[in-house]
């Protein structure tokens, strides 16, 4: 039901106002339902935005801002996705499995983790490419995840590092091709 319906369902009874559809009472109303259907829907809003699995993108960029990063690149469904995981993570989450979860909450499918426990040291490699604002930004956010008593390094590139070495080619060998890393790559 409208408010316009509701109103005046609500004013038939009291005989008060004769509300047909060219009387300037009900003209009047339709200006006022008109305000209230609006405020009814920002409401509405408000309230879907409480929970992740009902927000709007608004919403699901004011979550995100919550990080320091709005992935705009993901459908909506996966950024909820992302934000869930995320959510689901606290200072007890130390992991490997928290950490994976972790990952996925950044949007970062593509990475090996490599830990040195007896040198408190972890070493992290992405796979995929990234600008260098968003590198900057994954690195600064695992530094932060991670725990702060183990030395961290993050790595980006595209190739790993058993990849190269199975390819058994020496720098003078590769040297020899006359190519940039670029083609040496591809």
């Amino acid at each position: 039901m409208t408010s316009l319906q509701t109103m005046l369902y609500s004013l038939e009874p009291l005989n008060i106002y004769r509300l047909d559809t060219d009387d300037n009472v009900t003209r009047e109303l339709e200006s006022y339902a008109y305000a209230l259907d609006k405020h009814k829907e920002n409401i509405q809003n408000v309230l879907d935005d409480r929970f992740i699995k009902t927000s709007s993108q608004s919403g699901i960029e004011q979550r995100e801002k919550m990080f320091g990063y709005s992935r705009d690149g993901f459908s909506l469904d996966d950024r909820r996705e992302m934000l869930h995981k995320r959510l689901s993570l606290d200072i007890t989450s130390h992991t490997v499995a928290d950490f994976e979860r972790f990952m996925n909450s950044l949007g970062v499918e593509s990475y090996q983790l490599s830990e040195y426990p007896e040198l408190s040291y972890i070493s992290v490699m992405m796979f995929d490419t990234y600008t260098e604002t968003l590198e900057k930004w994954l690195e600064k956010q695992i530094k932060e995840f991670l725990p702060a008593h183990c030395d961290v390094d993050v790595f980006f590139g595209g190739r790993r590092y058993n990849e190269l070495d199975n390819l058994n080619r020496s720098f003078n060998t590769l040297d020899a091709l006359n190519q940039s890393w670029a083609q040496i790559e591809s």
